[in-house]
């Protein structure tokens, strides 16, 4: 296991051509990181960001759900988030996004399976997560937010039981995690696809 921008991931798992999901984009490392040799799908309601070469980008929210979010960022990056229904906190900028689920863009895409799907998407990878009853992905590497309540189901203890005893836990085990140290209440998780 390797760790890029505080993300667990199996580099050595990654066949080349294979479709790598990078959902919160930002700065386009996975990209830097794991080269030429995959195809990238990369996801960002972030609209200041301007994509680089050799990427599908599209500047929508990974969601749930199809449709339109609100979105609220800071000029800094850190700590944007999208919303349905109301912002919970004050933001520097807010505005309305496309949101796709991950069915939808896979269908778009025309990909029946990601080799890495990373998901980055300050607290809406809670509800995604639980959303899963299908192997979209072989390894998923998750950074989880547990500040400023994103985490609505309780301890991060008690979610990770949550989501294991759930389909995505049928489908998936967890392969690494630690508690992320520069951040208060952020976790990064690796999992991998059950043989």
């Amino acid at each position: 296991m390797e760790y890029i921008d505080d993300h667990i991931i199996d580099k050595e798992a990654l066949k080349p051509k294979e479709w790598i999901l990078d959902a919160g984009c930002r700065g386009f490392s996975l990209k830097a990181f794991l080269g030429d040799k995959f195809r990238y799908l990369c996801l960002d309601p972030d609209n200041t960001i301007k994509p680089v070469k050799g990427v599908k980008f599209e500047q929508i929210a990974l969601t749930v759900y199809d449709g339109e979010v609100g979105y609220c960022g800071w000029s800094t990056g850190e700590g944007n988030y999208c919303y349905k229904d109301k912002a919970v906190w004050y933001a520097e900028t807010d505005y309305k996004v496309q949101c796709k689920s991950i069915r939808t863009l896979m269908s778009e895409y025309k990909i029946n399976q990601f080799g890495l799907a990373k998901i980055d998407i300050e607290g809406g990878e809670y509800d995604l997560l639980l959303s899963i009853d299908f192997p979209f992905a072989k390894q998923i590497a998750v950074e989880f937010h547990d500040a400023q309540g994103y985490n609505k189901y309780g301890t991060h203890k008690e979610y990770i039981k949550l989501l294991m005893d759930s389909k995505f836990g049928e489908l998936y085990s967890i392969a690494e995690w630690y508690e992320n140290k520069t951040c208060p209440d952020m976790y990064e998780y690796s999992f991998k696809l059950k043989c």
